[in-house]
C-alpha cells in the first residue's frame, strides 16, 4: 500500500510496515514530502490512501515494471495514469524495477528535470542509496547495472518560491517556520 498525504495546517503521520517492500531481506519505506506553493500551504490537511492494486504497473517485456504512484508517463506504446487527484505542482511517482542490464526509457508530458533514487542496484553513474539529478527533457532513459536496479523516479513542477527549512518544518521564510514551531507547542497541529 502507497499513501499519500498532503500537510498544510500540520499533520502529524505515523505509517506501519504496509508501505513498504522487501528485497533481499531488507525493509524499504519511503516518505516523500512535496513543497507546495506559498498561497496553498494552509490549506486543511488532505490524507489519500492508495492501495497496491490501485496503482497502475506495466511490465515491459520482461525486462522492466513501472509503477505510477503519482502523475502520468508514456512508456513505449502505453500511457499510465496514477489513481492520485490531481496537485497543482503536478508531481509524478515512479516506482521502477529494472532486470540485469535492462533499458527504459519515460516519457512524460511535460518535464521539469528528475529525481532519481536508486534503492537496489545501479543505474549509470547511480549506485544503490544515491539520489541521481537528471536534466530537463521529455525523455529520462534509464540503464541497470549488472544486479538490475530499484528506484524511484520523480519529477514535477517548480515552484519558484524561497525554501526555508528548519526542523521537521519546510516554509517560505523564517517568520513562518517561527510561526510553525509555535503553532506546534500550542497544540494546534491535527
Amino acid at each position: 500500500m502507497r499513501q499519500l498525504l498532503r500537510t498544510i495546517d500540520a499533520v502529524e503521520a505515523s505509517d506501519g510496515d504496509d508501505a513498504a517492500d522487501y528485497i533481499g531481506g531488507l525493509l524499504h519505506g519511503f516518505q516523500i514530502w512535496l513543497n507546495l506553493p506559498s498561497a496553498e500551504k494552509m490549506q486543511p490537511a488532505a490524507y489519500q490512501n492508495i492501495r497496491s492494486t490501485d496503482i497502475p504497473e506495466l511490465n515491459v517485456k520482461g525486462s522492466a515494471k513501472v509503477g505510477v504512484i503519482a502523475g502520468q508517463v508514456d512508456v513505449g506504446d502505453r500511457h499510465l495514469t496514477a489513481p492520485l487527484s490531481e496537485r497543482s505542482t503536478r508531481p509524478t511517482l515512479l516506482d521502477v524495477e529494472l532486470r540485469s542490464c535492462a533499458n527504459l526509457e519515460l516519457r512524460f508530458d511535460e518535464y521539469h528535470g528528475a529525481l532519481v533514487y536508486v534503492y537496489h542496484g545501479s543505474i549509470s553513474n547511480v549506485q544503490a542509496r544515491q539520489l541521481g539529478v537528471f536534466s530537463k527533457g521529455k525523455t529520462l532513459a534509464l540503464s541497470a547495472g549488472e544486479s538490475g536496479s530499484r528506484l524511484l523516479v520523480m519529477n514535477g513542477h517548480s515552484i519558484g518560491e524561497p525554501i526555508v527549512q528548519h526542523g521537521p518544518f519546510v516554509m517560505n521564510s523564517a517568520v513562518q517556520i517561527e510561526q510553525a514551531f509555535k503553532d506546534y507547542q500550542n497544540d494546534q497541529f491535527v
